[in-house]
């Protein structure tokens, strides 16, 4: 990985917030992939430990991304799921959709993206892009880095 911007009076509460900010980056790029592809995610829901309790992550993201990020509640939400597909693909509950209505947990919160945030966010994120396509197709530089970190071995 990559940090842009560091300078000797950069403070670790702004490392920390440029993490947060780059894997949020790195999920909307994954979005806009899906949307290149024709799929349009149009909705957000998160689940588990992190998103329960972070919640300027989830503000990040939903600030990022430009949409609502809804967070279920409850706290075994990858057995839930995995009961949810069941019981659909046994017919207890007529279509996935009737399964999801019926057996999902309630949203415990809904974070709204800021406008000005995400105008903001729009323009580092353009940044991220050309970096992270730089750095994915144009330079052998991290993985030159890796090689050493490794003895020198790839």
């Amino acid at each position: 990985g990559v940090m842009l911007g560091l300078t000797l009076r950069t403070r670790p509460e702004e490392q920390y917030r440029a993490l947060l900010e780059g894997c949020a980056y790195g999920v909307r790029l994954i979005f806009d992939t899906y949307r290149k592809a024709g799929l349009c995610p149009g909705e957000v829901t998160v689940c588990g430990g992190i998103a329960q309790k972070n919640p300027l992550l989830m503000q990040i993201y939903a600030d990022v991304l430009g949409c609502p990020i809804r967070v279920c509640a409850g706290d075994q939400t990858c057995a839930l799921g995995a009961a949810i597909l069941a019981s659909a693909a046994a017919g207890c509950h007529g279509t996935l959709r009737d399964a999801m209505a019926a057996m999902a947990a309630p949203t415990q919160r809904t974070y709204l993206p800021d406008p000005g945030r995400s105008a903001v966010y729009d323009h580092l994120y353009a940044i991220y892009e050309s970096t992270a396509r730089h750095f994915a197709l144009q330079s052998d530089a991290l993985h030159a880095l890796m090689a050493l970190r490794h003895g020198g071995k790839r």
